[in-house]
């Protein structure tokens, strides 16, 4: 069994496929979640430079890791809070982004790189 895991994370695609949501939701504010990835600066500034917003993150310590990385879009935390965790402070900043009362019912594309999932 190996001592570490690695995560190959195809930038481009994460890029190509912020753009394809933001294209099918005009109108609508994308905040791109970097939780899987620890708070990756390079994820962020891919799923930033495809169109979203604002970035995601599930832990403070990763919001921090992205604000000292450069990061200064807005962050906001998207994990609920455990039961039996002791109450924390987030360094994460909380953004204010508008909400949309309006619902698009087109089909979303499929993003790029999707069918290796299937």
């Amino acid at each position: 069994m190996p001592d570490r895991v690695t995560l190959t994370v195809d930038l481009e695609a994460v890029a190509a496929n912020a753009r394809s949501v933001a294209a099918a939701l005009p109108g609508i504010e994308i905040v791109g979640v970097t939780k899987c990835t620890c708070g990756s600066p390079e994820v962020a500034r891919s799923l930033l430079a495809g169109g979203a917003v604002a970035i995601g993150e599930s832990r403070h310590e990763n919001g921090a890791r992205l604000r000292a990385a450069g990061i200064d879009a807005p962050l906001g935390c998207c994990a609920a809070p455990s039961r039996n965790a002791p109450p924390r402070r987030s360094t994460c900043s909380t953004s204010r982004l508008r909400a949309s009362s309006r619902r698009s019912r087109h089909s979303t594309p499929r993003p790029h790189g999707a069918e290796a999932l299937t």
